[in-house]
């Protein structure tokens, strides 16, 4: 019986074509094609920073997405060597990771710095296929040749 109730104001709504109400508007930056990096975390991130800045009346940036995702992946190669290779290493992450790295290495406008999406684009899984690859790379020839990490 609710099944019926519902779907005959939902048919009223369409109908009678429901307008929605603006109750405040906020000025934002336009949308960003995050492709297919599973980098949805930073472009979130940058979106709510970007939002932030124009609230604040600094201004309209495109800042890049790819240049904070490029410290995160820096971060992990590091905390995998320092975990002997059982380091989290991905894609994925939290807003919090954006703030840390923001802390890093600042940030720069996307024209900058746009990082190169290249073959990952076309294919997805071969962006976390290169991570690991690459922090195992690095944890191998750190392990072998007895370097110590250096940040620099």
């Amino acid at each position: 019986m609710a099944l019926l109730l519902t779907g005959g104001s939902f048919m009223n709504a369409q109908e009678s074509g429901y307008q929605f109400t603006t109750v405040k508007s906020i000025k934002t930056t336009p949308v960003k094609n995050q492709a297919a990096t599973g980098t949805c975390w930073c472009f979130a991130t940058t979106s709510f920073m970007e939002t932030e800045l124009l609230r604040m009346g600094k201004g309209e940036y495109d800042l890049s997405e790819m240049f904070i995702v490029r410290q995160k992946y820096f971060n992990q190669a590091e905390d995998n060597y320092l975990r002997r290779g059982h380091g989290n290493v991905g894609q994925g992450s939290l807003s919090h990771t954006w703030i840390n790295a923001f802390k890093q290495v600042g940030i720069v406008p996307e024209e900058v710095y746009s990082g190169g999406y290249g073959i990952f684009v076309l294919l997805p899984s071969c962006n976390t296929f290169f991570i690991n690859y690459f922090c195992r790379l690095s944890l191998s020839v750190f392990c072998l040749t007895g370097q110590k990490w250096d940040k620099t």
